[in-house]
């Protein structure tokens, strides 16, 4: 499936958002997941399902014509040249999944992906310890997307997409802030939205710069053992952040 046409005029993917459509999901078909539940790999069925079905959305969410994008959204606001849009409710919020159409989403190991990229991009040469890598990397011809995950129920994501463009951010409050990373601009978000569709800042910290053509966005999660539901971090935040530029300022650029 071509799916460069998702991706135009458009925010990028949020790795978060994937968690969120799989809340959704799980209170809309209850017998998914009660065989999640017993299933060795729920967590592949949550990244295989909920991206799939997030992907195919994504068009009918922010393909918006200029009026009704003006009306969607508060204020618009740029930080280091990354555009964030301010709204009162998720873009999730009024999607109607049983109308969604679900596509496979291609995956890879990492090595055999690597020999064959969609683009070029760069992996982190070092990750904080305890973490390892998801056996799947999911991807297409316009992003890659990878998970480090830990026994304790947290997790580093990154997204690389082919180019940052003119994309918008959407957000629910203004807890962001400019930063740098290895001298170029970047920014740090502090939140995500939570299953009612409203914004909670303790939700996760991300991290977001451009390398080389390449936009980058890389965030850290804390999850509910049993319903894959995003809570609010107990780690300390500074600690995170630290760790966070660390694991960016690590990535050389594959040619």
């Amino acid at each position: 499936m071509n799916d460069n046409f998702l991706f135009d005029n458009r925010p990028p993917i949020n790795q978060n958002f994937s968690d969120h459509l799989f809340q959704r999901l799980s209170a809309n078909y209850p017998n998914k997941e009660d065989k999640l539940n017993t299933a060795v790999y729920s967590r592949k069925f949550k990244w295989q399902y909920a991206l799939a079905i997030f992907i195919v959305t994504l068009g009918l969410l922010f393909t918006f014509s200029a009026p009704v994008r003006a009306k969607a959204s508060d204020v618009l606001r740029v930080i280091s040249g990354f555009i964030f849009q301010k709204r009162e409710n998720s873009p999730l919020k009024d999607l109607d999944l049983s109308k969604a159409t679900v596509y496979p989403v291609e995956t890879l190991a990492l090595a055999e992906l690597m020999k064959n990229p969609p683009f070029p991009f760069g992996i982190p040469a070092w990750v904080p310890e305890g973490y390892l890598l998801n056996e799947s990397v999911g991807f297409s011809t316009s992003w890659v997307m990878l998970e480090w995950s830990n026994p304790n129920f947290t997790s580093y994501s990154l997204t690389i997409q082919k180019d940052y463009g003119d994309l918008q951010l959407a957000i629910g409050g203004y807890d962001t802030e400019a930063i740098t990373i290895n001298g170029q601009p970047g920014y740090l978000l502090r939140g995500n939205w939570n299953a009612e569709g409203k914004w909670d800042a303790s939700l996760g910290i991300e991290i977001g710069w451009n390398l080389d053509g390449r936009f980058y966005r890389l965030n850290f999660r804390q999850v509910d053992p049993t319903t894959h539901a995003i809570v609010p971090l107990t780690a300390n935040m500074d600690g995170i952040l630290k760790e966070l530029k660390r694991m960016a300022e690590s990535i050389k650029t594959q040619n």
